[in-house]
């Protein structure tokens, strides 16, 4: 999948103003501060010096949203694909430390033309994975029984299993096999499911 980079050069261009803040600060500082000596007042002088600490708090808050923009994160980028059809179901998926089971209304499998998506929807809770495959993306695609009934399983190259609640697994899977999928097998036991395995 593709990912969308960062703005990371306007990151480092906000970071370059905000370091030439502070000098151009400096300086109206420094010349409103003189010219208060000078003129032996003690009040600030024509504004340099506030003018000179406006531009000091800028160029921090600059500084501060450039390095920040510098160091953001790649943002995966939105799937351009649309499904066919979106099932309803249930699901066990991994996390990115733990599984997480969900149970029907709330895991979708959308299918599209050699392609399907399966997500977690209104969870946003330890960080539960989408699997959003093509036919090179799974090692394996099986019927799967489980505590909460039967449905699909599906085996990434990582090792993950992702299993699917739902009584129409029999069509997905013939679905997913016309597709080029690698189904196999009879029904396997959802050995993951309630484990702390991924």
């Amino acid at each position: 999948m593709g990912t969308k980079r960062p703005d990371r050069g306007s990151g480092r261009l906000l970071s370059y103003i905000g370091v030439l803040c502070g000098p151009l600060a400096g300086a109206l500082i420094a010349v409103g501060a003189l010219r208060q000596i000078r003129k032996h007042r003690v009040l600030l002088d024509s504004g340099l010096v506030l003018w000179g600490f406006a531009l000091a708090l800028l160029g921090t808050v600059l500084l501060a949203l450039g390095h920040r923009l510098a160091r953001a994160r790649p943002r995966r980028a939105a799937s351009t694909w649309t499904p066919l059809r979106t099932i309803i179901g249930g699901a066990n998926v991994p996390t990115t430390t733990m599984r997480l089971n969900a149970t029907w209304p709330f895991a979708v499998l959308e299918l599209g033309e050699a392609r399907f998506r399966l997500r977690l929807r209104g969870v946003k809770l330890f960080g539960a994975l989408t699997l959003d495959a093509g036919p090179a993306d799974v090692t394996d695609v099986y019927p799967v029984k489980g505590k909460l009934g039967t449905g699909v399983g599906f085996t990434d190259h990582a090792g993950r299993d992702y299993y699917f609640w739902t009584a129409a697994g029999l069509q997905i899977l013939y679905g997913l096999a016309y597709y080029g999928f690698p189904v196999s097998g009879p029904h396997r036991s959802a050995a993951k499911a309630w484990t702390l395995q991924p």
